[in-house]
């Protein structure tokens, strides 16, 4: 998924369950590795707030 500045999304799946998330500032993929390196969990049905989330690959 990819957002621009003031833009949102929701990601839909079992609710309650967990899942793993990474963000970059750069339009480039991210990838498993840093998934696993940076990456930062969050249920299905949290609403995350981009700005200064956890998961930020530097």
């Amino acid at each position: 998924m990819t957002l621009n500045h003031g833009q949102a999304d929701s990601i839909v799946g079992p609710q309650d369950e967990e899942f793993r998330y990474a963000w970059k500032i750069r339009d480039e993929l991210i990838t498993d590795d840093e998934v696993t390196r940076y990456g930062a969990q969050a249920r299905y049905g949290d609403t995350l707030v981009f700005g200064n989330p956890p998961g930020k690959v530097p």
